[in-house]
């Protein structure tokens, strides 16, 4: 169960804290006891590709940044290992080629996104 990323500011600038995501993080992850849970700056991208596959119910409370024009770039946004480093975001690419061997659902809870959040000026 992830919630409320410490977002990276240098990669999302500007992008709202959701502790509202965190406290229902928390909920979730209440009614599943083998549930891990990652909120702040534990919500990293290494610690949910880690976990990926290896829990029936996955759910994300964070924000989904879409980008229209090239749909693969669209991305969750993550906190980072070291601000600034490009580790806080998963792109749709990237989830798309995962196995998920132990995962029958995947929850994303997260507003409707904000369109082409990574274009170039």
């Amino acid at each position: 169960m992830l919630g409320d990323p410490r977002a990276d500011e240098k990669l999302f600038p500007g992008l709202a804290t959701l502790p509202g995501a965190a406290d229902e993080a928390r909920r979730v992850a209440a009614l599943y006891p083998e549930s891990l849970l990652m909120t702040g700056e534990r919500a990293t991208r290494e610690a949910l590709v880690n976990a990926l596959g290896h829990h029936p119910i996955v759910h994300l409370a964070t924000h989904a940044l879409v980008d229209e024009a090239t749909p693969s770039r669209s991305a969750l946004a993550l906190a980072a290992r070291v601000p600034g480093d490009g580790t806080g975001a998963l792109f749709a690419d990237e989830i798309s080629g995962m196995a998920l061997p132990g995962t029958r659902t995947v929850v994303l809870a997260s507003c409707g996104g904000t369109a082409d959040p990574l274009a170039a000026p």
